[in-house]
């Protein structure tokens, strides 16, 4: 928990290749930890190692099926790399849980 933490730390910094060492620490101490998965994919965002990020989303996804910001910004790391049904179906399941951000990605990218 406390590498996490010093990963969010470093991440609201903007220090994301230094917030993805302590992910990884923290990863390699508890390989089961939705939300350390989550916040490195913040992280590669950040750096635009899309293909990363959506690996940790799907990861994250794989622990915790129920949060919906998972399926959110999954769905803008599917949209980044042009995968737009994907991406709009990761918003729609981000939406039935209630997510209005999603809703309107939804509204505005998957509307036909």
């Amino acid at each position: 928990m406390a590498y996490n933490n010093i990963g969010i730390v470093n991440e609201s910094k903007g220090k994301y290749k230094e917030a993805i060492e302590y992910y990884n620490l923290s990863l390699a101490r508890n390989k089961i930890d939705d939300k350390v998965f989550f916040n490195r994919g913040v992280s590669y965002m950040y750096l635009n190692k899309i293909d990363s990020a959506l690996l940790d989303y799907e990861n994250a996804i794989r622990l915790n099926k129920n949060n919906s910001e998972y399926y959110l910004n999954k769905g803008m790391a599917n949209y980044i790399l042009k995968r737009y049904e994907e991406a709009c179906n990761d918003w729609d399941k981000s939406s039935t849980m209630n997510n209005k951000e999603a809703k309107g990605y939804l509204l505005k990218y998957c509307s036909k």
